[in-house]
């Protein structure tokens, strides 16, 4: 009989953290889709123009207002509101 410590010890040879996996592969795809040429940026809000610069900003963009859930668990709405990218 095969024990689950053996199989777990065949496929990798460290513990992954799967919400940590995720979190990178969203990460990466958020920092692929705020350049101009990525099929993702067109969904990205406008960019916000501020006469004066107040103080460093996390990023550029307007933050939408989300009235659902749905809505919030979007893609580009949830990475908006977590990842902390300047845009250049």
């Amino acid at each position: 009989m095969v024990s689950f410590a053996d199989l777990t010890d065949s496929y990798t040879p460290a513990l992954v953290d799967i919400e940590q996996l995720l979190r990178n592969a969203n990460e990466t795809l958020f920092c692929k889709a705020l350049k101009d040429v990525h099929c993702l940026h067109h969904l990205l809000p406008e960019l916000k123009t501020l006469p004066i610069q107040l103080r460093p900003a996390n990023h550029n963009y307007h933050l939408p207002i989300c009235k659902y859930e749905l809505h919030k668990r979007s893609f580009i709405v949830r990475s908006l509101f977590n990842f902390n990218f300047t845009y250049q």
